[in-house]
Order: C-alpha cells, then sequence, then structure tokens
C-alpha cells in the first residue's frame, strides 16, 4: 500500500509533535527461544480492504503450521494506524511485530526508539542482506542498527494511455526512455480546452516524491536537517513547475489522498503511478475506455524507494516468537505469494519467480516496468 505518500504529512506531523512534547525457505533453528506451546503474539498492519483479507489468510497459513502459536491482529488504514502509534509506544503497548512503511521508520525512531535491533536473529538464522533486493535494507538501518526486514517494494512508474499515444503516432514508452522523451511526448498529447482538454501528463505527484524525482529528499531525519535547498531537490520541483508553466502539459492541481487523476477518465496521457495493486483497481476504474499500460521511469530519473517492512517492537515480551512470525511473513513463499498480488518482492528468491509469473492485475505492466525493484 503506498501508504509512503498520504501518510508522510502523519508521520512528519507526530515526529515535530514528538519534539514538542519530549512511533520461506527453512532456515537454521535461531539461538533464540523459539515460541512455546500456547504464545500469543499480537501484529499490527494496516491497509485497504484487500490487503486487510490478505493479511488474514496469511495470519491463518500461519496458524495452521504452526498450531502452538496464536496470532491476534490489529489493523487499520494506513494514516489512522500511523497516528495510533506514538499513543501505543508510549504506554509500550504496541504490537509485538508490525507492518511500517519505510518512510515512518526514520521518524519514528528518532521520536520514540521503539523498534527492537534485529541483528543478532539475522545472524543466528543465517539471513544476508544481499538475498534481498538492493537497497531496501537501507531504510530500516540507522546507527548500525537494524529495526525491520523488507518485504514488499513498489516500483515507481508511468501510467500511459495507449489510446491516444497511437492517435498522435508517438512510439509507446519503454525502457531507456528519458526526460527529454517524457517532456516531448507529453506536449504532443496536450490537445484541447475547458473540458474537452486533455493533458500530456495527469497531475504533479504530492511533495514526498517531487523531492526525490533525482535523488533529494526534503528532511534528513538521521541528522535533524530540512534539505529544501538542495540542488536536486530544486531542479525536481522546477521540472514540475516546467511541465505545468513553461510546457503547459500538466494541471496546476494540488494533489490529495482523495483526488481523481484525469487519467484514469482519459483526460490526460501519462500518470507517475507505482507498480503496485493499484493496477487492478485502476482497471476497474478505466473498464472498457481506453487501453493503457505502465512503463519503467525515465532512466534518468532516480525515483523512490517505497517498500513495506515488518518491524517488531521494542516492548515485546515474545520477542523471540515475534521473530519467527516476521522471519517467516518475509521469506515463505506460500505467504509471498499471498502478499505479491500488491506488489513485488523483496526477497530475491520469490522475486524470481513472481517476476516469472506476475498476479493476473499485472496485465497492463510492461515488463521493464515490473523489473524497477531488479534496478534499485
Amino acid at each position: 500500500m503506498k501508504a509512503t505518500l498520504w501518510a508522510l504529512s502523519a508521520a512528519s506531523g507526530l515526529a515535530a509533535s514528538s519534539v514538542l512534547a519530549g512511533f520461506a525457505p527453512t532456515f537454521a533453528q535461531s539461538r533464540h527461544q523459539a515460541a512455546t506451546a500456547s504464545t500469543t503474539i499480537r501484529y499490527g498492519y494496516w491497509g485497504n480492504a484487500q490487503e486487510l483479507q490478505a493479511y488474514k489468510a496469511v495470519i491463518a497459513l500461519y496458524q495452521k503450521a504452526h498450531p502452538t502459536v496464536k496470532v491476534e491482529s490489529e489493523f487499520d488504514a494506513p494514516a489512522a494506524f500511523l497516528l495510533k502509534l506514538p499513543t501505543l509506544f508510549r504506554g509500550n503497548s504496541a504490537p509485538d511485530v508490525l507492518n511500517v512503511a519505510e518512510s515512518w521508520i526514520g521518524p519514528l525512531d528518532a521520536a520514540y526508539h521503539p523498534f527492537a535491533d534485529l541483528r543478532s536473529y539475522l545472524t543466528a538464522d543465517h539471513i544476508q542482506q544481499d538475498s534481498f533486493v538492493k537497497g531496501t535494507w537501507a531504510p530500516a538501518t540507522l546507527a548500525g542498527k537494524v529495526y525491520a526486514i523488507p518485504k514488499i517494494v513498489y516500483g515507481d512508474a508511468v501510467a500511459y494511455n495507449q489510446d491516444l499515444f497511437r492517435k498522435y503516432h508517438l512510439p509507446f514508452p519503454t525502457v531507456g526512455w528519458t526526460t527529454k522523451d517524457f517532456v516531448r511526448d507529453a506536449i504532443a498529447l496536450t490537445h484541447g480546452s475547458g473540458a474537452n482538454k486533455i493533458w500530456g501528463v495527469a497531475l504533479p505527484p504530492v511533495s514526498y516524491n517531487v523531492a526525490q524525482l533525482y535523488g533529494g529528499q526534503l528532511f534528513d531525519y538521521k541528522a535533524g536537517k530540512m534539505l529544501a535547498t538542495d540542488p536536486r531537490v530544486e531542479r525536481a520541483v522546477q521540472f514540475q513547475m516546467d511541465l505545468m508553466l513553461k510546457y503547459k502539459a500538466m494541471p496546476a492541481a494540488i494533489v490529495t489522498p482523495n483526488t481523481i487523476s484525469p487519467f484514469l477518465t482519459g483526460k490526460a496521457a501519462m500518470d507517475q503511478t507505482w507498480v503496485s495493486y493499484d493496477q487492478d483497481s485502476w482497471a476497474t476504474q478505466i473498464g472498457s475506455r481506453f487501453k493503457w499500460g505502465v512503463a519503467p521511469f525515465p532512466a534518468d530519473w532516480h525515483g523512490v524507494l517505497q517498500a513495506n517492512y515488518t518491524a517488531i517492537s521494542q516492548s515485546s515480551t515474545n520477542k523471540a516468537a515475534a521473530w519467527q512470525f516476521a522471519k517467516w511473513l518475509t521469506t515463505d513463499p506460500a505467504a509471498l505469494k499471498i502478499l505479491g498480488q500488491f506488489s513485488s518482492l523483496a526477497y530475491r528468491p520469490a522475486l524470481n519467480d513472481w517476476l516469472a509469473h506476475p498476479p493476473a492485475a499485472w496485465a497492463n505492466v510492461d515488463r521493464g516496468a515490473s523489473t524497477i525493484p531488479l534496478r534499485l
């Protein structure tokens, strides 16, 4: 789930308020004591209705394979789940195992130091970081400690209206295209006016993604420093302004979680998106209006690593059992087959199988876009 984007403002807010107020395959048996009979652990996760049903199925699968362990679930929508975490962390009542987005880890650690260090568990069970997609461990590694294990990766991509590309005799975007190609197409695809206006690009992405388009960051949580004047951030913001004011190929709109992209209604030829379960919901919304596809980001765009992680609460009294569940959740083939319907997997052995047999909902995704995680 793309909680990273529309929950970011909540994450920044909770971090600021905290400052003012003062959140698989069989591995060798861990040297940490395993779960004992009648062990109960709490698992906190977030998502939409589709994701919540999938996680319920995953929990049922784990309990069937581990009859001595009971997994109690706590869930909510992404932003609502994030907003609950400060209270849970302050009261040492957080679930034993938690789903966290990559953008949550730094702010929550800075404010509450709520996560258990997983290094000893990873070492004991011989789990190597290079068994996961490159770059996915970075957001979870702070001051030499590892606070979460990567589970799902959401690749940046560009959705495009194939009917409009054909109408204006433009080649479909593909692996290796550049910003120059993107701008050329955006201008060529912009036509009409008023209610009949067709935009080359649907909407500007939210500020979090704009900043990182060329590798920048708005805020360094490790250093506690704003980076809005970083040349990479300024370049990315200028590019978005140029699309609106110089090239006049994108509407000057404010994006909110409830904004309906004009791409979905056929009023825009391209939209910046993510290779995720959005494909399924977009297919439903677009219906038979037009044919569409999903291509990789232009080669000179840095993009954003957006991923879903599994962490263990520092206050958990069942860390050994929590670790066994967290490890299974991120490496077990059956569990990852269920979770793989949302996006590509971080665990490489499972990712290889996923790439060979992607979910049916990914029918509109170009092959190059589906391999984005391998390029991180």
